[in-house]
C-alpha cells in the first residue's frame, strides 16, 4: 500500500482465515472470515520502540 507518511506509521492488511485453512490469500479459493486495514504508529519516529506501538483499526469488513 502506498505510504506518504514521514516513516512513523506502518499500514498493513490482515485476513483472518477459517479454522483449518492453511491460507486465505487471493486465489486460494478460501474466503477470509474477516479483513482489516491496520496502522501501527510509533509515538517517537526518531527512536521507535518495538512493543510500544499503538495499533489502530482503520477499517474492517466481513467478506462473503
Amino acid at each position: 500500500m502506498p505510504d506518504d507518511s514521514p516513516g512513523f506509521v506502518i499500514a498493513v492488511y490482515l485476513a483472518v482465515c477459517p479454522p483449518g485453512s492453511s491460507s486465505c490469500l487471493p486465489g486460494s479459493g478460501v474466503t477470509p472470515l474477516l479483513r482489516a486495514k491496520m496502522a501501527f504508529v510509533d509515538t517517537d519516529p526518531t527512536t521507535p520502540v518495538p512493543g510500544q506501538r499503538q495499533a489502530v483499526i482503520l477499517s474492517w469488513t466481513r467478506p462473503g
